[in-house]
């Protein structure tokens, strides 16, 4: 189907995501990380994984005197719930 298609795609892509967010967290370096954020924000929103776009959405607001890590950690974690969640989805379809 298309919408399997789709979480193919995202889970597919999430993978280097998180390895952009992990590299931007050890840098400290916002701008990158909020790039990566936009990005995954809006493939989540498309998918209907409302937690991990608001995760993604505080750490887009955040500004340079703010604690980058934590923010990213979030987004790192609702990334890995969400993953989970498409990966069993998927493996429901496939079985129908």
């Amino acid at each position: 189907t298309r919408v399997g298609q789709l979480v193919q795609l995202f889970l597919n892509e999430l993978h280097p995501r998180r390895t952009l967010l992990m590299n931007a967290a050890e840098a400290n370096d916002l701008p990158a990380a909020q790039a990566v954020a936009h990005t995954l924000k809006s493939s989540a929103l498309l998918l209907g994984a409302a937690p991990l776009a608001r995760a993604c959405e505080i750490l887009m607001q955040l500004d340079e005197k703010e604690l980058v890590r934590p923010k990213i950690d979030d987004v790192l974690q609702q990334a890995t719930g969400a993953a989970r969640w498409f990966q069993i989805w998927l493996a429901n379809q496939t079985h129908r």
